[in-house]
């Protein structure tokens, strides 16, 4: 017996029963909690700039993206079979509420000084034009989006991202964890070098996290406590290289956050009955 229910607002999470139509009248499921999360993300990003327009040089440079999340999954003890002890579940979810779930890039500012040049030596800025709301989205993922949520594949000790009960079940969770803003960035260019900024006087900077369809510096954990329920996010100090204008640099990234005790945290469990033979008197 399945159901659907709503994909976010009320209703969406909490205590979950099935009923039966009313040509079965009287038969329903036991209660089964879907519990729910919200917290931030971090992303935070730090370039070391070699190359801008063609021309060598040193700077520095960072990013800064904020997620704010809304999730569920039913992570609450199972009785896989009848007369067995309850087995753990997986912390999984397909992606983020796409309700309530937003990301943006919230910083960009880095400096260039070009080593080229007579005289004097040209100079760039990278700043923030304007910030822009992020929403969720499957892969592969468009300008104007970002993903959390559910890809295979995962080393240990990640779980494999399934629902359910399993038999490696565990309560660190690997999602795939990207993002592609629209065009945010703004270089400034020296008027003495009108080519130092290249063609890309404005530019839209991706991440990612253990996502397929972007550049992959490394992979996000979420890894939940078992008594409270609270989630840490961890995303290693990552290097990779950042591309910007046919030029390319080095540049590592971290993700970090703390997710809190969440909402219909499970306390009990329902155990699997079997009903046995009866007698009855001649």
């Amino acid at each position: 017996m399945t159901a659907t229910i709503n994909s976010g607002g009320p209703g969406s999470a909490g205590s979950v029963q099935v009923f039966s139509t009313s040509d079965l009248a009287g038969i329903e499921s036991n209660a089964a909690p879907l519990t729910q999360w919200s917290g931030s993300v971090t992303y935070q990003e730090n370039d070391s700039l070699t190359n801008m327009g063609g021309v060598d040089g040193t700077g520095t440079g960072s990013l800064a993206a904020t997620f704010n999340l809304t999730f569920r999954s039913d992570v609450h003890p199972t009785v896989p079979q009848i007369d067995t002890t309850p087995a753990p579940q997986n912390l999984s979810f397909m992606n983020v509420e796409g309700n309530v779930s937003t990301a943006m890039v919230t910083a960009v500012q880095g400096n260039f000084t070009s080593s080229e040049g007579t005289p004097p030596p040209a100079t760039a800025a990278l700043s923030l034009s304007q910030t822009a709301t992020l929403a969720p989205k499957a892969l592969p993922l468009s300008q104007g989006t970002f993903i959390v949520g559910a890809f295979a594949n995962q080393p240990p000790p990640c779980n494999d991202g399934l629902p359910g009960p399993e038999n490696d079940a565990t309560t660190v969770f690997c999602p795939a964890f990207g993002y592609f803003p629209p065009f945010v960035g703004v270089c400034t260019q020296d008027p003495t070098d009108s080519g130092l900024c290249g063609a890309d006087a404005t530019f839209s900077p991706s991440g990612s996290f253990g996502a397929p369809s972007l550049f992959d510096p490394g992979i996000v954990s979420f890894t939940m406590d078992p008594s409270s329920y609270a989630i840490t996010v961890n995303g290693p100090d990552t290097t990779f290289t950042r591309n910007f204008g046919g030029d390319t640099w080095p540049a590592d990234a971290s993700v970090t956050g703390m997710i809190d005790s969440p909402l219909y945290i499970p306390t009990t469990t329902t155990p699997a009955v079997r009903t046995r033979p009866g007698f009855r008197a001649r």
